[in-house]
């Protein structure tokens, strides 16, 4: 079942909406996946002058979610084992900021807030409860720059750090905390039909504390916990490009290559995408 009310409006340069949904199943019989969940989400835009834009987004979840047992060739213990999340909590703030001065150049400013709060459940073979609230909170700013008719470079940094006092998942019991910075330049060249892009990203994650790799309830032995580390340099170029053979078909390929400062270096499959809309 699934109920949804939502309502929006606009008064001058101000426009907002706001929604309201719950939704519930009762899942598969005898798999233990029943799940209700209700949302709210709200958003306001305003724009003061012409070439100014603000966004403010909110949303807040709040239900249970039992987690569907296993089956066979399952293991017998995951099968019979019975686990839920409840409560499940989580809520994002964000907000997006473009500045349009001329039809050559535009500033975007995006900050985005998380907070999640579930607590985990077990009750066969043997009963455990645990909450793992963590936060997480991004900054990312880019700039655009049309260089001609036809070609746009962009340049863009992002900062996130994600902080998880009690761990979460296999690192529960463990403080968690990362943070990372990156660093992006993109150009796109529009030749008719064909546009060209092409880019290049370094990103680094400073380590303030990973703890050790715990299952069933207990960290495994002979693992330390990691704390005020620098991970390696990753590189990351991409290459690709779009052709636009109508109104509703195009074709896009794309490569990748990473590597980090130990030169080890990872390639990623090329991509073929047919069909697509006709904005790329």
């Amino acid at each position: 079942l699934r109920t949804h009310l939502a309502y929006g409006n606009d008064l001058g340069d101000i426009s907002y909406a706001i929604g309201l949904e719950r939704r519930e199943t009762d899942g598969p019989e005898g798999r233990n996946a029943a799940e209700t969940m209700h949302n709210i989400h709200a958003g306001v835009q305003w724009n003061p002058v012409n070439d100014l834009s603000l966004n403010l987004h909110f949303f807040h979840l709040d239900g249970s979610r039992e987690l569907a047992k296993a089956q066979e060739p399952a293991a017998e213990r995951m099968i019979n084992r019975k686990e839920e999340f409840d409560p499940y909590r989580a809520s994002l703030v964000t907000f997006q900021g473009k500045y349009t001065p001329s039809a050559k150049a535009s500033t975007e400013l995006s900050i985005s807030y998380a907070d999640r709060d579930p607590t985990y459940n077990r009750f066969e073979p043997s009963e455990m409860s645990v909450t793992t609230n963590d936060q997480e909170m991004t900054l990312n700013l880019i700039q655009s720059v049309n260089l001609s008719g036809n070609n746009t470079l962009r340049i863009g940094g992002l900062y996130n750090h994600w902080l998880a006092p009690n761990g979460k998942r296999f690192y529960v019991g463990s403080k968690n905390e990362l943070s990372t910075y990156s660093a992006v330049i993109v150009d796109e060249h529009r030749l008719g039909n064909l546009t060209l892009d092409g880019g290049v990203r370094l990103r680094r994650t400073h380590i303030g504390a990973l703890g050790r790799f715990v299952t069933d309830g207990r960290p495994l032995r002979g693992l330390p916990t990691i704390e005020d580390e620098w991970e390696p340099v990753l590189y990351q170029a991409t290459i690709g490009g779009a052709y636009q053979l109508s109104n509703l078909v195009s074709l896009h390929l794309n490569i990748c290559g990473r590597f980090d400062q130990r030169l080890h270096l990872k390639f990623y499959p090329l991509h073929v995408t047919l069909p697509t809309c006709s904005h790329t």
